[in-house]
Order: structure tokens, then C-alpha cells, then sequence
């Protein structure tokens, strides 16, 4: 007998039932589609939210990459709303979407078959790219700054004498090289373009490409590890933090190496690693951004949610290290759809001694049943990973 008899699911608008006992439904191919396309599926029952995420609803291009699209679920759990990729689909270019039938019903049923839809874009759309332009340059910086950020004639800060000028706050400026957290730029003085040195610390990076991720320097912290348990309950069995935070950090770094982004995890077993020594790994990283994974734990097992924390007194990137946490938290209530706590800030060493935009997200509270529930759940640990990837698709947009 099928699982789940009588689904329906509305692509774009058509209406199909499943059609045989295949594995795969394949749907009416959509040609022309816009590159900025969002999917609507809708189902006849409401669906489990742990079960909708990248994993489950994804596209995949002409080569057979899998793209990360976030999914939205309704509030009567029946219609999930898909966003196109953070780079958009390519002009002319064949993808397929697939719905997986892993997807449960709030019943427990799954699919009886999985769905794909073949469609193409709009080979006449332009991909938008709203950076500047200029000839040889690899990655524009807009400055981070909130006041004014010196410029010098040579990549040290040994010397005053070197400054040749300032830039500020919104600024954009062609990145011609990168040398650590040095990066080559050039900048009129006295009315001659001169090359000039600025500390990528205070700059937001984008690929000249306008690809929104790609190669940017990316580093994802799961906390504690090795004889560093982290928060632990024992009941009906013992469970230890790091061992939640681990598998979300590795399903965020697969999330964004596929939005061509550099990513590095500060470990990747059950190894004790030092607070000093995460910031240090993160610095010889030359790290752009910084995200800490942890899981809660409160004596009161009524308080429940998530939280992010940034650090307003740290040197550089406060600023910037709240729109992170901001664009964190956003995704982990809507998205992953857990209760809002607070954002926050926080002298946490790892985002304080970290100069870079840094953030550290507690996802839930091992001591409330439904957030434990959540926290172990191999699926909703995948959709945390999507939340974080969203939060920080939305910082860079």
C-alpha cells in the first residue's frame, strides 16, 4: 500500500497526483522561468517541519550540482516556499527540482514517490550585479569602519609615515591582491591614482564576479570537544553538547562550500581545542567571518529557544558582528522556526579576541524536551545548518 494516498503537490501552479509507484514523479517541465524564481509546493496534509530542508527540496544543475535553496513552511504546515539560490539560476541554463519523499506528514507518513520538475531559464535575464566594476580587480571591499579608516602607502602599520589618505564608512574599493589580511587597493592622492594598503579586518568582501559567496574566508566553530563536554543532560540518557554541535557545524561548511565560499572548521572529531586557540586558528585562517555553533542549557526546563550573541565591546566589526547575529537569529525563528530569545552581546572570547565580524548562535535549550527533541534530530539539525547558511546569505546581500 502507498504511504501518504492522496498527496498533491502544486508546482508553479499545476496541479499532479502521484502516477505511478516510480521512485520519481517527473512533472511537466516549466521553460523560461525567471532566474530569481521562488517555488510554492503545496501538500494536502501538513507536512513536518524538521523533514523540509537543502537535503529534501534542492535543484540541481545541467552538471549534476546540487544547489542550496532555503524552504519557508506556512502556518498551516501545508505550502513550503522555496527561494531561488543566493547567485540566482543562470540565464538559458537546464536545472531540475526535486522534492524528496523522505518528507513526513505531521502524521509520520511519507511520500509515496518523490517529485521532479525539469525547467530552464529565461535565456534573455541578466543576472543582477550591483557592485562596481573595475578592470583586474578580484573582490570589491566596502569599508566597515564607523568612522574614518586609514590608507598606506605599504601593508604595515609600523610607521605613521605611511598613511597617504583615509577611506570611510560605505566606501567601495577594487581589491587587486590579497596577502593576508593585507589587501591591495588604489585611491586618488592629490588628484594621482596611488596604490594603497588597507587591513581586510575592516572591509566586506565581495567576488568581483558577483557570486555572493564565492571565495570568501569562512569559519565555523562547533563549540567544546574532547574532555571539554559543553552543557549535559542525563536524562533518559546522557547527552553532551559538543556532540550536537559538531554535525551542525560540518552541514553548515557543506552548505556553503556549495556557494563556493573557503571554509574552515575549527575541528572536525571530538578534540579539545582551547578558546585561545579557536580565535588563533581562525587569525592564521585570515578569516573573514566567524560562527560559533553551541546548544543551551538552563535549570528552568520551561525556557526554551534560540539566541545569538555578538560582542559590542570588542575592537572592530561590532557593528558588523550584530547584522550578523541579526541575520542569524532572523533565520533560526523563521526558518528553523524556533522561539525568539534575544540578541545579544557578550564578552564570549571567541567572538570578542576575534577583530573579524564575528557571532555565536546557541541554538536551542538541551533542557526543554521539544528543544532537545529538535537538537538530536538528524533532519532538524539540518535545517539549523540551513538557518545559519540563510543568516549568513542574508548578512552579504
Amino acid at each position: 500500500m502507498k504511504k501518504w494516498i492522496g498527496l498533491l503537490i502544486v508546482v508553479c501552479g499545476l496541479l499532479s497526483s502521484p502516477l505511478a509507484a516510480d521512485e520519481w514523479v517527473e512533472m511537466d517541465a516549466k521553460q523560461n522561468v525567471s532566474l530569481d524564481k521562488s517555488w510554492e509546493i503545496t501538500f494536502d496534509k501538513p507536512v513536518k517541519r524538521g523533514t523540509i530542508h537543502s537535503k529534501s527540496v534542492y535543484a540541481v544543475d545541467s552538471n549534476g550540482n546540487q544547489l542550496f535553496l532555503a524552504t519557508y513552511l506556512s502556518d498551516d504546515r501545508e505550502t513550503v516556499n522555496v527561494l531561488p539560490p543566493a547567485d540566482f539560476y543562470t540565464p538559458g541554463e537546464r536545472y531540475e527540482l526535486f522534492v524528496e519523499m523522505t518528507i513526513e506528514s505531521e502524521e509520520g507518513k511519507t511520500l509515496a514517490e518523490g517529485y521532479r520538475l525539469p525547467f530552464s531559464i529565461d535565456p534573455t535575464d541578466t543576472k543582477p550585479n550591483p557592485l562596481p566594476s573595475y578592470e583586474g580587480a578580484d573582490f570589491i571591499g566596502e569599508v566597515t569602519v564607523d568612522s574614518r579608516l586609514r590608507v598606506r602607502s605599504e601593508p604595515s602599520t609600523e610607521s605613521d609615515d605611511t598613511v597617504i589618505g583615509h577611506v570611510y564608512n560605505g566606501d567601495q574599493l577594487p581589491i587587486y591582491d590579497i596577502d593576508g589580511f593585507w589587501v591591495e587597493t588604489e585611491i586618488e592622492v592629490d588628484d594621482e591614482m596611488k596604490t594603497a594598503y588597507l587591513h581586510k579586518d575592516y572591509l566586506k568582501l565581495y567576488h568581483a564576479s558577483g557570486q555572493l559567496l564565492k571565495d570568501i574566508r569562512i569559519v565555523i566553530d562547533a563549540g567544546h570537544g574532547g574532555s571539554d563536554n559543553g552543557a549535559s543532560v542525563y536524562e533518559p540518557e546522557t547527552i553532551r553538547e559538543k556532540n550536537i554541535n559538531l554535525p551542525v557545524a560540518k552541514k553548515v561548511r557543506d552548505n556553503l562550500e556549495k556557494l563556493g565560499a573557503n571554509v574552515y572548521l575549527t575541528r572536525e572529531d571530538d578534540t579539545y581545542i582551547s578558546l585561545d586557540e579557536r580565535v588563533v586558528l581562525a587569525r592564521n585562517f585570515y578569516n573573514d567571518l566567524f560562527v560559533s555553533i553551541h546548544a543551551n542549557a538552563m535549570s528552568d526546563e520551561k525556557i526554551h529557544g534560540a539566541e545569538t550573541f555578538y560582542s559590542r565591546t570588542k575592537s572592530g566589526n561590532s557593528t558588523h558582528s550584530l547584522y550578523l547575529a541579526d541575520g542569524l537569529q532572523n533565520q533560526l525563528t523563521s526558518l528553523a522556526e524556533m522561539r525568539h530569545r534575544r540578541v545579544d552581546s557578550a564578552k564570549f572570547r571567541v567572538i570578542h579576541d576575534n577583530p573579524s565580524t564575528a557571532s555565536l548562535v546557541e541554538l536551542g535549550f538541551m533542557t526543554n524536551q521539544d528543544d532537545l527533541s529538535r537538537l538530536l534530530d538528524d533532519d532538524y539539525q539540518q535545517l539549523f545548518a540551513d538557518a545559519i547558511t540563510q543568516g549568513i546569505i542574508n548578512y552579504y546581500q
